[in-house]
């Protein structure tokens, strides 16, 4: 499976701090025994859970799931743990795009914008990393045991004002059987104001067998078909990258009947449903009956890696052993298609940039054009018209960034001498440079080159034969003037030495002058026409882009 495509979608923080960090962090505060009794005891659920028994596992063992919770919460202490625990979850993951979710809380007497700003700081120390190179991004959860819609409409603006756009979702969630402050109405009206307000969001639901939870889940559902009935257009799933839900174990049968018909993407946790008895072995996974195929809405998530042992190559590989895979997709091929359900993952936000930008298309990352590829080949499924579209103009660019390729590869080649070359270059101004290396060609041109050359070598040659001419006068004629035949070949030994320097400059310096200035402006001319391009380029995607307006999150 191609790194750049591995994606983890469901991923909490507190349950995915690497072991490299509790073990760091227990000790900056003191406290290495909570680490080593978190060591032991998860030594022995996991040793306990190899197995699955054909009834579940017993209840005493699924409480020791909420005792390792117990020690990490003892273990993170302060702000600083929250940001050096986000960039841990980057580091540790085998996943190129992850989208972390944390609930914002007090930590050492500190605010919960003051967490929330801790969290910022550690998505964007990942993203400014080079070293770590991934894409990840920010989710905030509402518990819905503590929180209600005031607070939902604070996580929105924060979202929405997050600096370097970090934060792009809000997330459902909290202790299912727990007593609801955010519930029914109240939760109706928080999914609403996420969708109107082009924030994507992530359900927790049908985690229980309760009826609290069976109202929620209607709830939810009646709250995303009125939203989608109020839009202007319905020719595409308007919930590709908006809305996720997470599990999905136990609902009813019209409740699953109405996520297939919304066409809502459903995070599957292949380790976290077994462990917490929501998989049987031994049947069917209940989320078959809603999607039963690789290539339908369905995204894979580790849910609680350091608590599970559930790393996302590992999730990714049961995901398959789960549902079936009709049209015979690679992982690869699977991998892109889930990435339309990631809420950065809309290639729109981004393609709008581009048009945005004063660099040209050529100069952006080349990652951008396998975005565009991405997004494209996901949305075959509902918009073939449109993904043909960008299909060309992906098609176009790379022909543009292959030319610029081979340009700046040309250019670092070349010793320039000439100044005015050598400053375009600098500058890096390719219309400057095309039009210094044409002058700086024209002055030293090929043609020239070989011309002197050529006289250089007559030279020579009407040299040698006056000499030899003059030497054959001097010994076969007694009344030859023998002072003039001596002027007659020095003359003739000036024109070889003439000649000798003539071909000589023009042969090794000018050759190579003219044929280093000529592949400067080759490649200048590539530049040129990868910057046309990318102009093009732009007008046809803002064309595209219009057509998309309000159809995916900005």
């Amino acid at each position: 499976m191609g790194k750049e495509y591995i994606s983890d979608l469901h991923c909490h923080l507190n349950g995915s701090f690497s072991l490299a960090f509790l073990k760091t962090t227990a000790e900056k505060h003191k406290c290495p025994e909570l680490y080593e009794q978190f060591i032991q005891l998860r030594k022995e659920y996991l040793d306990q859970t190899q197995k699955q028994p054909e009834s579940g596992y017993p209840k005493e063992l699924l409480d020791k799931v909420w005792k390792l919770f117990g020690l990490i919460h003892k273990i993170v202490q302060d702000l600083e743990d929250i940001t050096l625990g986000t960039v841990s979850v980057a580091t540790s993951s085998s996943a190129q795009y992850i989208e972390i979710r944390t609930t914002p809380k007090s930590v050492a007497n500190q605010p919960v914008d003051a967490y929330i700003d801790a969290f910022e700081a550690g998505l964007t120390q990942i993203k400014q990393d080079k070293k770590i190179n991934k894409e990840v991004y920010g989710l905030l959860s509402l518990d819905r045991t503590a929180h209600g819609v005031s607070d939902a409409k604070h996580f929105i603006q924060r979202i929405l004002n997050s600096p370097n756009k970090v934060l792009v979702g809000l997330d459902i969630s909290g202790n299912p059987i727990g007593h609801r402050t955010l519930s029914g109405t109240d939760l109706a009206q928080v999914v609403t104001l996420a969708l109107n307000s082009n924030v994507g969001i992530a359900i927790h639901m049908g985690e229980a067998d309760s009826d609290i939870e069976r109202q929620d889940t209607d709830a939810v559902l009646n709250a995303l078909e009125q939203w989608r009935n109020e839009q202007p257009t319905q020719e595409k799933n308007l919930f590709i990258g908006r809305v996720r839900l997470g599990h999905c174990i136990y609902l009813t049968q019209e409740q699953k009947d109405r996520i297939r018909e919304l066409g809502l993407p459903i995070e599957v946790c292949p380790t976290c449903h077994r462990l917490l008895n929501w998989h049987l072995e031994n049947s069917s996974h209940p989320i078959t009956e809603i999607y039963d195929d690789v290539g339908e809405n369905l995204v894979v998530g580790t849910d609680d890696d350091v608590i599970f042992g559930s790393p996302i190559e590992m999730e990714f590989n049961k995901f398959l052993n789960l549902f079936k895979n009709k049209m015979q997709m690679s992982k690869k091929e699977i991998e892109i298609y889930q990435s339309q359900f990631r809420f950065s993952g809309t290639i729109l936000p981004k393609l709008k940039n581009v048009i945005k930008s004063d660099e040209p298309v050529v100069r952006l990352p080349c990652p951008t054009i396998n975005e565009i590829r991405l997004y494209a080949q996901s949305t075959l499924c509902f918009n073939p018209l449109y993904s043909q579209a960008l299909f060309n103009y992906i098609n176009f660019v790379e022909e543009a960034l292959k030319k610029n390729k081979n340009a700046v590869v040309i250019i670092e080649q070349l010793n320039v001498t000439n100044l005015s070359v050598k400053a375009a270059l600098q500058e890096n101004n390719p219309q400057a440079l095309l039009a210094t290396a044409n002058e700086a060609y024209n002055n030293n041109s090929l043609p020239k080159k070989i011309g002197m050359t050529l006289c250089g070598n007559l030279c020579i040659l009407a040299g040698v034969i006056g000499v030899a001419l003059a030497a054959v006068a001097m010994t076969a004629s007694h009344g030859f003037n023998r002072p003039l035949a001596l002027w007659g070949i020095l003359l003739c030994v000036n024109l070889i030495i003439m000649g000798g320097g003539l071909v000589s400059g023009n042969s090794t310096l000018g050759f190579f002058s003219a044929i280093r200035d000529k592949g400067t402006v080759t490649a200048t001319e590539g530049m040129s026409e990868a910057i046309t391009a990318s102009k093009s380029f732009k007008h046809r995607l803002q064309q595209i882009l219009d057509q998309e307006t309000g159809l995916s999150p900005a």
